[in-house]
């Protein structure tokens, strides 16, 4: 029969090189030499000692169903988990993209291009007066609430922080 390497001899009868290496200390599988002088196994040997590599005996590792079942579901916790945390990056990127377009719309809110005299004089009556000095005060509180909102951190702004 043919000469195979221990490695080969372990893939082929699906067992642990060590396995082989025991077996051979122990004097229950003989070795042979190889063409290129190394160590190796006829596969005569191996038919003895572990039967045909295709027999039903030699069987890979099979989980029985109940750690199948916790498998399955941990897997399904895990993919909850997996789940909420996308959800999580999502929300944390809507929040940046948010204060991203804060900070540039700030710039435009600094001063208005037209002179407030031009404004006023083609204002008419009370009225527009009266309304021109209402905006006047809500962009005052307007810009005491931005410059308070921009000493706070970022994780405070995005989370929600103490105000």
């Amino acid at each position: 029969m043919a000469i195979i390497t221990i490695t080969e001899a372990a893939k082929k009868w699906n067992c642990g090189r060590a396995t082989i290496y025991r077996k051979l200390s122990a004097g229950a599988l003989s070795e042979t030499e190889m063409p290129d002088g190394g160590r190796g196994i006829d596969t005569s040997e191996m038919l003895r000692v572990f039967g045909p590599a295709d027999s039903p005996d030699v069987q890979p590792d099979v989980l029985d169903k109940g750690a199948g079942r916790d498998l399955i579901r941990e897997n399904a916790h895990l993919l909850q988990l997996l789940e909420a945390k996308d959800q999580h990056i999502e929300s944390l990127r809507q929040a940046l993209r948010l204060i991203e377009h804060r900070s540039a719309v700030e710039p435009a809110m600094e001063e208005p291009s037209v002179p407030v005299a031009l404004v006023e004089s083609s204002a008419q009556g009370a009225d527009s007066a009266v309304s021109l000095e209402a905006e006047r005060a809500r962009v005052a509180e307007l810009e005491v609430q931005l410059a308070a909102e921009r000493s706070r951190g970022f994780f405070s702004r995005v989370f929600g922080g103490k105000r």
